[in-house]
C-alpha cells in the first residue's frame, strides 16, 4: 500500500514538473517568435523609410505600401502588415500658438508627414504573439540646388502711392515646397526706388510702397515720383546655403510736385 501511494505521488509530481516544463518552453518560444517579429517590423519599416527617401517616391502615393503584406525568408513563419493611416500631416513651428495671437496663419514645419503602423506576427489578425509599431516619416531631404520663388497676387506696373504684397517660397531641385523657410527681404532700386514695407512675423511675405519721390533736375524745380524698375528680392538659407529670389516690379511715372 505505501509502494502504491508512493507510485501515485511520484507520477503526480512527474506529470507537474512536465506541465511546467511545457509551459515554460510555450512561453520561450512565444518570447522567441515576438523578439523575431519585432526584429521583421523594424526590418519593414526601414524598407519603407528608405522607399520615402526618394522625393518623386514620397510625391507618388503611398498605396503601393497601404494593406502590403510582407514576409521574409529570414523570419519563416512570420508577416507583417503596413497600414498607412494618414497622410499629408503638417508638423507646425512650436511657437504657433503665440503667433496666431498676432494674427498669424498656422507656420509649417513640415508638410506632408505620413503615419505608418506595422503589424508583425504569426497571425496579424490576432492580438495574441503580435507586435505592432508606429512611425511618423517626414519628407525627404531637400535636394540641391534649391530655388526661392517670389510672387505677388497683383501684376502689372504699381501706381504712384500704391502699397503692394509679396510672398516668397522655397523649393528643392523636384518642385517640393520647403514650408521651414524663413526669408529676409529687401527692395534693389534699378531705374526706380520704392520704399521697403516690414516682412511678416513669419518672414514669409513682404510690401513695398511706390512713395519715394526724387528731385527735378534743374532748371525745373520740386520733385517726381521715382518711377522706374525695381527689383523685390527675398534670402533664405537652405542647408547652409543662402539661395536667392527676386521679382521685378514697374512703378508707374506721375506729376511731379512743385
Amino acid at each position: 500500500m505505501e509502494t502504491i501511494i508512493a507510485l501515485i505521488l511520484l507520477t503526480g509530481a512527474l506529470l507537474l514538473v512536465t506541465a511546467l516544463m511545457n509551459r515554460s518552453n510555450r512561453y520561450q518560444q512565444r518570447s522567441e517568435s515576438l523578439l523575431d517579429a519585432a526584429a521583421l517590423a523594424d526590418k519593414v519599416m526601414t524598407d519603407v523609410r528608405v522607399w520615402a527617401r526618394n522625393g518623386t517616391n514620397y510625391d507618388s502615393g503611398w498605396s503601393a505600401w497601404d494593406g502590403k503584406m510582407v514576409t521574409e525568408p529570414d523570419y519563416p513563419g512570420l508577416q507583417a502588415l503596413v497600414d498607412i493611416k494618414s497622410v499629408n500631416q503638417k508638423i507646425f513651428s512650436p511657437n504657433n500658438p503665440t503667433e496666431l495671437v498676432f494674427g498669424a496663419s498656422a507656420r509649417e514645419m513640415q508638410q506632408g508627414s505620413v503615419t505608418v503602423r506595422i503589424q508583425a506576427g504569426r497571425d496579424v489578425n490576432s492580438p495574441v504573439g503580435r507586435i505592432v509599431i508606429w512611425s511618423l516619416i517626414a519628407p525627404p531631404t531637400p535636394v540641391n540646388p534649391c530655388r526661392v520663388v517670389v510672387t505677388s497676387p497683383i501684376g502689372g506696373p504699381m501706381t504712384v502711392g500704391e502699397t503692394r504684397a509679396f510672398k516668397a517660397e522655397a523649393f528643392d531641385a523636384g518642385g517640393r515646397k520647403l514650408p521651414p523657410c524663413c526669408f529676409e527681404w529687401r527692395v534693389v532700386s534699378g531705374s526706380g526706388s520704392a520704399a521697403g514695407g516690414a516682412a511678416s512675423r513669419d518672414g514669409r511675405s513682404y510690401s513695398i510702397s511706390h512713395t519715394e519721390t526724387r528731385d527735378l533736375e534743374p532748371p525745373a524745380t520740386g520733385s517726381e515720383p521715382a518711377a522706374g524698375e525695381v527689383s523685390v528680392e527675398a534670402d533664405a538659407r537652405i542647408m547652409g546655403k543662402v539661395i536667392t529670389g527676386s521679382l521685378g516690379v514697374t512703378l508707374q511715372a506721375g506729376p511731379p510736385t512743385p
